[in-house]
């Protein structure tokens, strides 16, 4: 008796003394498909968190957006959101989007009180912040691109290891009833 185990969790087990070329060739092409449906789950599972981590990030990077284009066109960089009409509010807005997305700290050396943001931010940080936050959008977005080319190169190759089956199935079958037409 052997153990035939595939890059995933499934295995199989086959006598090769016992038990014929075909049914040993669809016991492997079984397990083949079983683990590409585990490996595909998981690669689901990965582009699920990452769009989940493009949306929390957007959030942020849009909170941010909304602060900057309430500071005057001309507005030096050096400008404070404190001076801004209703400081407060945005510097709640921009923490709880932060807050959301998992991220601690916008700005790094503010108080912990401020619990990552504040009014001591200026315009010139905010545009910064915005142009990280997009550059780790796009970054994440590239990602997922490449992990859906990963998912459809599984899909196909999962799509692959079933139509053997399929195939192992029908040959067996048909083999059987040529058997028995003979009779």
């Amino acid at each position: 008796m052997s153990e035939v185990t595939g890059v995933g969790r499934v295995s199989v087990e086959v006598d090769f003394e016992k038990d014929s070329i075909e049914l040993i060739l669809f016991l492997v092409q079984f397990a083949r498909r079983d683990n590409m449906e585990l490996l595909l789950k998981n690669e689901m599972r990965k582009i699920d968190s990452t769009n989940k981590g493009v949306a929390n990030l957007n959030k942020v990077q849009t909170a941010l957006g909304a602060v900057y284009d309430k500071f005057a066109v001309d507005a030096p960089s050096s400008t404070k959101v404190s001076t801004l009409q209703n400081a407060p509010e945005i510097c709640d807005d921009i923490r709880d989007a932060a807050e959301e997305a998992g991220i601690p700290e916008l700005f790094s050396g503010l108080a912990a009180a401020e619990r990552g943001f504040g009014g001591s931010v200026d315009k010139g940080q905010i545009a910064t912040k915005r142009e990280e936050f997009q550059n780790e959008v796009d970054r994440l977005t590239n990602s997922l691109s490449l992990q859906m080319i990963k998912t459809q190169a599984l899909h196909n190759r999962l799509n692959e290891a079933t139509e053997l089956m399929s195939k192992f199935i029908k040959t067996d079958n048909d083999t059987k009833s040529s058997i028995i037409r003979n009779f």
